[in-house]
This record gives C-alpha cells, structure tokens and sequence, in this order.
C-alpha cells in the first residue's frame, strides 16, 4: 500500500484481476494490528475511485461520508481490510416466508408454517450492516441471488433456483446461533461465487498461456471435458508462458466443500510465481478426492489459472471451509510490498519496467510525447483460465 503526502489518496496492490471495482470500500488499520475485530482501532475509510489490472487508486473519506473521523497518519503498509464489497459483487437475497400446508417438497408441515415469520426475521436482523449480501424487499423485482425459506425439516434453506447442495451440517431454525451461520454462509456463497465468476474472455494475454489437464504420467488428455475421473486419481497440469516476457501468475482450487485455496507451485507459497518466457511447468502430482462426508458421490472441481503483468497478491481470493472463520488478510499489502523490495530495481514485470524507464509516474499514464500517450488497458494486463473435472466415488 502506498500513501501520498498529503494523506488523500491510498493505492493498493489489488484490482480487477482480485474482483475489486469502484466503490469498494477498505477500513486502514494501523501498522501491525492484530485484532481486525475491532472498530475502534480503524484510522480511516478509503474507496476504490479507479481500478487496474492489479492495482487499485483510493481516495480518504472524510467523516461525513466514511462515517469515522480520520486518526492519526496512515503509515505506508498499513492494513487495509474491505468493509463493503463493490456493486457488482453484492448478492440480493429474498427472505421467502409464504409456503403453505402440504406434502409437497414446497409445502411445509402444519407446525412449521407459523414458525416462518420469526425465523426469517431473526435472518434479517442478522442481516443488517452486513456489505456481501442485502436483502430484497417484497415489492422489489429484481431477480434475486439466493433465497433463504424454511425447510421441511425445520430447517434453513438456501436456495438459488434450487436448494444449495453440500451445505453442511443443516441449520435447524431453534438454534439461537442459527441466522447468523445462514448469513455467514451467504456471505462465503457470495464470495465464492465471485472467484468462480472472474473471468476474462478479452484479454490480449489469451494466446500468451497454455493450461492443460494430463494424467499420471503427464500425458496431456485429448478433452478432459468428457473425463471422469475416479476417486484418488492422480493428475498433472502444464502450464507455458508462451509470450516474450514473464507472466506473474497463481493457481486456485475451488472444491466442493466452499474452499478455495491456492496451490503452491515449486513448494513455495508466494503472491505468486513469475514464469519466464518460454518456461513450462508442471503442476502435480495432484491427487483428486471426493470429500469423505455423505453425499458427496460425484462432484465437480475447478482449477483456475490467473495472470497478470503487473504485481498481483492473488491471496486476496483464498477462503475457508464452510463455516470456518474467514481469515484475516489486513497484512496482505505489506507482505507483497516486502516480496518487491527483493526484486532488483524494485521492478515486478516489463509494464512497470516500461513505465520507469521513460520515467512516468505508476499513477499517471506516462507521455511519450505530444503526440501519443501510452495508457495501457488494464483488461488487456491480466487473464484467467480454468479446468473442471468431475469426479466419481465408484
């Protein structure tokens, strides 16, 4: 993180490859804070105002917007941790409380019909202040994300479209701690969802990265897409940076169970890996599991490949387990901002090599002269690529 004198403007190592657009909103920290929990340690509110591809521009927010007077001075690597999620990665719920007596999947039994209202509401309550998921009003016709209605066994369900498999264990409606876990859930949901979604299809870099599935051996496969793959089967992934310069790159799993972690690539866990022009790599060996809980007796895994010219700390998309406690990631900034200093002229990739040789300003598009200005795309500066395989028990 970077602060300018005037304690105005903040920018961050994170952008539109991290899923972040205008209007997302970050509470500072102090330097070396621990307890992220803690609202009265936060020394200001600050708000994306640009994005690129993985860096993002701020500005401080004063009281009268931000809601916290600004304390004391921001130190450069201070802790940033996100308070509001950007509009386009808020997800609307619609509360259903309505269904009727039957024997029907969307009927209840008779002693539960009147349970839906206070159950729903204590939903609610929970809901407020909370900047992932917002709650749609009866009258309101958007279509909502997710909808949360009680089930036929007294339970909580989430539906979107249908019922959302593998959330477990069940929420019966009694338990006191209940509505809080079914918006701690939705908010993972959210998140989850939005690193499924980030995607690129425009990217310059599309023809630069090669990712293929291969087998044991590495192999490659002819089209994984029509692979099933069995329970403990093992796997390789090629990945060659076929462009004339180094890609910074990570890789994710989302598996079934809600998690998302990055794999380590060489046995180091880094912001991310620089792959040289030309280097090809594998990533293995891989062994693919269904989760040992019931139910799961085929389900799908997604590997997801990101890239990026510029410096990017992808760690930002990491997630839990379902119902663990989401990790603390305040420090993140610092931690890539230490990594840089390693790195010889403090250069990450030839973007930022190019802007400090004809000596432009990172946060102002550089001159070349009167005539032309280079001002890179920051769609063009990052990619994404995935695989899914599914895998059966048998």
């Amino acid at each position: 993180m970077e602060v300018d004198e005037k304690q105005k403007e903040i920018t961050l190592n994170a952008g539109l490859a991290q899923g972040l657009s205008s209007g997302t909103r970050f509470a500072i920290y102090p330097l070396n804070t621990t307890n992220f929990s803690d609202k009265k340690l936060q020394q200001a509110i600050i708000e994306v105002t640009e994005v690129e591809a993985s860096s993002s521009f701020t500005q401080v927010l004063e009281i009268d917007v931000g809601g916290i007077e600004i304390k004391g001075k921001i130190e450069q690597g201070s802790p940033a941790v996100m308070v509001s999620a950007p509009v386009d990665l808020v997800r609307r719920v619609r509360l259903f409380k309505d269904k009727q007596v039957g024997d029907k999947e969307n009927e209840l039994p008779s002693e539960l019909v009147e349970k839906q209202q206070p159950a729903l509401e204590a939903v609610r309550q929970a809901l407020k202040d909370n900047g992932w998921v917002i709650e749609l009003e009866p009258n309101d016709d958007q279509e909502a994300h997710y909808q949360v209605a009680v089930g036929r066994n007294g339970e909580y369900e989430i539906c979107s479209g249908m019922p959302i498999k593998n959330l477990r264990p069940p929420l019966k409606i009694e338990q006191p701690d209940a509505p809080q876990t079914v918006v701690n859930r939705l908010v993972h949901l959210a998140k989850y969802q939005a690193v499924q979604e980030l995607d690129n299809p425009a990217s310059e870099l599309a023809e630069c990265l090669e990712l293929e599935l291969c087998d044991a051996n590495k192999k490659p496969f002819s089209s994984w897409n029509n692979v099933t793959f069995k329970n403990r089967d093992i796997v390789h992934f090629r990945i060659k940076n076929n462009s004339f310069e180094p890609l910074n790159i990570a890789v994710f799993n989302l598996d079934p169970t809600w998690k998302i972690s990055q794999y380590p690539i060489k046995r180091t866990s880094t912001p991310f890996y620089s792959l040289q022009s030309q280097e090809e790599l594998f990533l293995g060996r891989i062994r693919l599991k269904v989760p040992e809980a019931e139910g799961y007796d085929q389900v799908t895994e997604t590997i997801k490949l990101f890239a990026t010219r510029g410096l990017a700390d992808f760690r930002w998309l990491e997630l839990p387990h379902l119902d663990e406690e989401f990790n603390k990631k305040g420090n993140l900034n610092g931690e890539l901002e230490n990594l840089v200093q390693n790195v010889p002229n403090r250069i990450a990739s030839p973007l930022n090599s190019l802007l400090k040789i004809i000596g432009a300003d990172i946060d102002v598009p550089p001159t070349v002269n009167r005539a032309m200005v280079y001002e890179p795309d920051p769609n063009s500066e990052w990619l994404v690529k995935e695989i899914r395989v599914t895998i059966k028990r048998f």
